[in-house]
């Protein structure tokens, strides 16, 4: 939990627009033009969630800098 009254409210507010995520926490991002294309055919080819596309994506980073990979309560 962080003490920043800043961190709680953005937090809050990401969170807050939509209220079912349990196990998931929203965040936005940019990416470059050509990878984000490229994202976007991959999951209209495969009809995987792009969520999921994400946490394979950032399980395959964290594995490539030799850091743990935490396995969630889903």
């Amino acid at each position: 939990m962080c003490d920043d009254p800043l961190h709680s409210r953005r937090e809050v507010i990401t969170l807050s627009g939509n209220p079912n995520l349990k196990n998931r926490h929203a965040f936005s991002n940019a990416l470059d033009k050509a990878l984000f294309k490229a994202f976007e055919q991959l999951h209209r080819d495969t009809h995987v969630p792009k969520s999921k596309l994400l946490d394979e994506a950032v399980e395959l980073l964290l594995q490539k800098y030799g850091r743990e990979i935490p396995r969630s309560r889903e």
